[in-house]
């Protein structure tokens, strides 16, 4: 079975990780779309899903996508195995929602898109 390497990047930048089998980044998938829209999701360093784009430029997205794939490249994250799996309850204005295999997620180092320039467009000019 695969194992995946997933991340949810904030619009800041800022940034979550987990490391998942097929089951459980259907439900990391699944979870991150319906309890945390505005955040981009990324699957092994590719754009999880045109649904997906959150919060971040076409250029951000790009330049998000080749750090995770350099990263994955250079071997950096362990992806001998997935993350173990358990029940976990989210609480939303009192409201208790129960997402079966989700696992801890893990902060990673931020993608510092705040000073990130844009590439230029015809004659210079900024798309």
């Amino acid at each position: 079975m695969a194992i995946h390497y997933c991340v949810r990047v904030y619009p800041n930048g800022e940034a979550k990780f987990t490391i998942r089998d097929e089951p459980g980044l259907a439900n990391w998938l699944d979870y991150n779309r319906k309890a945390r829209p505005g955040n981009t999701l990324f699957v092994d360093g590719v754009l999880a899903g045109p649904r997906d784009i959150g919060g971040l430029s076409s250029h951000e997205i790009e330049h998000v996508s080749e750090i995770i794939g350099r990263e994955l490249a250079e071997g950096v994250h362990d992806l001998s195995r997935a993350q173990e799996t358990g029940p976990q309850v989210e609480r939303y204005g009192g409201i208790t929602d129960r997402w079966n295999g989700y696992p801890p997620e893990n902060s990673r180092s931020s993608f510092k898109l705040r000073n990130l320039t844009p590439p230029a467009g015809p004659l210079g000019s900024a798309p």
